[in-house]
């Protein structure tokens, strides 16, 4: 049997030439994955930058390669598993910790973190995005996975930040931050509540743009 598949011919490993516009957007598309893989009860469990593959015009983005994912509701052996890429994963995939959805957040804030250093090397055309994933970044990076943000609170998150700080500034924001009003926040905090309960809210950026 042969499998005809997209060609998708750009992942987040290969040089940064998608401008600040594209790169954000990305980022919202990978945050978006995350919010429907949790939804489901599916953790990633390897959520990096090569396993993000991105259209030749840079306008959407693909997350792939599930062969580690499981769901929460697996064996308790198969959630303690040591899996992941040493250098995105959370400090609780030791073998002897049950992971939860946490494990994705980390490994999103490490990949955001990359993102952010690598742009701080490029031209200032970059800054404004850099001041919006590096607080995010720190949250998601917490050691314990029950002080990091939720998928949706990510979004909530850069919804927030964007609309307060950048909507009179930068005309694309408008289109993005309805984007996320009509297909991810109308869902609603309650969804957030179904993944973990006991997971706080990602408090609001004071970062003035």
């Amino acid at each position: 049997m042969y499998l005809v598949m997209e060609y998708v011919p750009h992942c987040l490993r290969d040089d940064w030439t998608a401008s600040r516009v594209d790169m954000l957007r990305i980022m919202l598309q990978v945050a978006r994955s995350l919010f429907f893989l949790h939804r489901k009860g599916i953790v990633h469990r390897d959520i990096k930058t090569r396993n993000i593959c991105v259209t030749a015009d840079y306008k959407v983005a693909k997350l792939i390669d599930f062969g580690l994912a499981a769901s929460i509701h697996s064996p308790t052996k198969e959630l303690m598993r040591k899996v992941g890429t040493k250098k995105y994963r959370a400090p609780e995939v030791n073998g002897t910790t049950i992971q939860g959805f946490g494990v994705d957040i980390y490994s999103y804030g490490a990949m955001l973190l990359r993102i952010c250093n690598d742009f701080s090397d490029m031209s200032t055309d970059y800054s404004h995005v850099t001041k919006i994933l590096q607080p995010l970044a720190t949250s998601c990076l917490d050691p314990n996975p029950r002080n990091r943000p939720t998928s949706y609170e990510i979004l909530k998150y850069l919804h927030d930040c964007l609309h307060r700080n950048m909507s009179m500034k930068e005309p694309f924001i408008n289109s993005m931050v309805q984007e996320l009003k009509e297909n991810c926040l109308g869902l609603g905090r309650a969804v957030a509540l179904r993944e973990d309960p006991d997971f706080p809210q990602l408090k609001k950026s004071k970062t003035v743009l």
